[in-house]
């Protein structure tokens, strides 16, 4: 029986050694854990910057870059000759290109030439002008209509122009015909005229086809 109580004593002995031994020996550190959280925490990650930020950096405009050894070019003038286009030239009977462009209202028109137009009521020669800053055509008779002031004699102020031939004359209006060629030099000239109040050139009558 006193045996026995000495074993027992002997195994709980050992047992509160082995449990104090095991709490006293400090953990092994698992290698570079701590240093890598120390270093994980003294240099914190950059943030990505959003993104619209992004965004709103591609819509800013660009500022041209100036080489300073090289002074800045004037800004060309806007000029209807430097937006002009190289228009393409439209299908005509009478290619008129060597003709001075006309100043119509506050744009610049060329006198492209004539084209014959043939239908059942007979031949018609129409006028192709050309807006030299749209390029729209426009489509007219090779003839004008001039209003003189009051007072002003047609039939005399005509008589005076030899490029162009009567066509009608009221107390309202004058109507002449010139050449394709002469058109645009005419028109020029009446403008200026101190006698003319305005000039036009008469649009194209749609003939009627007999039935």
């Amino acid at each position: 029986m006193k045996k026995s109580l000495v074993i027992l004593l002997g195994i709980v002995l050992g047992i509160v050694v082995l449990w104090r031994l095991l709490n006293v020996l400090p953990a092994k550190p698992s290698p570079g854990g701590a240093n890598q959280n120390v270093q994980s925490g003294s240099a914190p990650a950059t943030p990505a910057p959003p993104e619209s930020a992004g965004r709103e950096l591609s819509n800013m405009p660009l500022k041209p870059e100036v080489t300073p050894q090289t002074p800045p070019t004037a800004p060309a003038k806007n000029s209807p000759a430097a937006s002009r286009a190289p228009w393409p030239m439209p299908n005509l009977t009478r290619p008129l290109p060597q003709l001075p462009g006309v100043l119509i209202g506050d744009r610049e028109w060329k006198i492209l030439g004539t084209n014959d137009v043939v239908n059942d009521t007979g031949k018609q020669s129409i006028l192709v002008l050309r807006d030299e800053v749209s390029g729209q055509l426009a489509y007219r008779q090779s003839s004008l209509r001039f209003v003189l002031k009051e007072g002003g004699n047609y039939e005399s102020f005509i008589a005076e122009r030899s490029r162009a031939k009567r066509l009608f004359v009221n107390i309202l209006h004058g109507d002449i015909a010139v050449d394709a060629a002469n058109i645009g030099a005419e028109y020029t000239a009446l403008s200026r005229d101190p006698r003319v109040v305005t000039v036009d050139f008469i649009p194209l009558v749609v003939r009627a086809r007999p039935k």
